[in-house]
């Protein structure tokens, strides 16, 4: 279940969920209106229940199918401009680490 609340000029949700008994929260905020930040709430309630979370924190997800699920997700909360500027360095992420899962890059990499 998700919440929502207005902080300032921009909204916020809130989600709830058990996690191996405990309790945890996942939040994020800057939308510009409600319905964006109920639209990305949505989309993360749906990994949660599918676990793809999980899939995310194991890293056992390739370094191009992480990139496809976060434009995925955070594509349509940006401006253009803002998507052309993070398409141009997601490109070079993808040419630098192609084919590498997540959980074998590091910080030296």
């Amino acid at each position: 279940m998700a919440y929502f609340r207005k902080r300032g000029d921009v909204w916020e949700y809130r989600i709830k969920y058990n996690d191996l008994g405990k309790q945890k929260t996942l939040s994020k905020s800057g939308f510009a209106t409600k319905s964006a930040a109920r639209a990305a709430a949505v989309l993360v309630e749906g990994k949660l229940f599918k676990g793809g979370i999980d899939e995310f924190r194991k890293g056992d997800i390739l370094s191009e199918g992480w990139l496809q699920k976060f434009k995925l997700i955070y594509e349509s909360q940006r401006r253009d401009s803002s998507n052309v500027s993070a398409a141009n360095g997601q490109a070079k992420l993808l040419n630098r680490f192609k084919g590498y899962s997540l959980k074998k890059i590091n910080r030296a990499d």
